[in-house]
């Protein structure tokens, strides 16, 4: 008979074959632990690969870039830290649908724009640091019912940087 460019159907065995060995190369990374390793360079989009990932931790290097809209794809994310690195641009809302973060740590980067308001929909936050970043605005007050342990920001100096009414910790602009 005629070929169709070389491509052919698979019979069923094959088909189960491959599965299997599909299933046999899956593995969960559920903690990135990257922290004080003078990385540098922009946080791929591509780290949305890691849908299984409870703790991303970057702190401490010389991260540059925005931090991409994909992490909202982490969807079990409950550690983000990305504090102490040359991050820039807005945070994305996309962070603020991670309904099980409880600690995210963005201080001392160089942020801009505000706090997106859906902060308040995070009621398993217990540690949340923006401080020493360019951020105003004014973090959603809804974010005081969930009694957190720690929640700093630039909400002192005159005016403040940062409107914050339950804030544990503020800091000067």
């Amino acid at each position: 008979g005629g070929t169709t460019g070389g491509l052919r159907g698979k019979n069923s065995n094959e088909v189960e074959n491959e599965e299997r060995r599909t299933q046999e190369l899956v593995m969960v990374v559920k903690k990135v632990q990257l922290f004080e390793l003078a990385l540098n360079g922009p946080l791929p989009s591509e780290i949305a690969i890691l849908t299984d990932t409870t703790e991303i931790s970057f702190y401490g290097n010389t991260i540059t870039g925005p931090i991409p809209d994909a992490i909202g794809d982490i969807t079990g994310l409950e550690i983000l830290e990305l504090d102490s690195n040359l991050m820039t641009g807005a945070l994305p809302s996309s962070i603020f649908d991670l309904t099980a973060l409880t600690k995210v740590r963005l201080e001392a980067n160089e942020f801009i724009g505000t706090v997106p308001s859906n902060i308040g929909q995070l009621s398993n936050l217990k540690d949340f640091r923006v401080e020493n970043n360019m951020l105003t605005g004014e973090i959603n007050p809804a974010v005081c019912e969930f009694n957190l342990d720690r929640l700093s920001s630039d909400c002192a100096g005159n005016p403040p940087e940062i409107e914050c009414s339950c804030c544990t910790a503020c800091y000067p602009n």
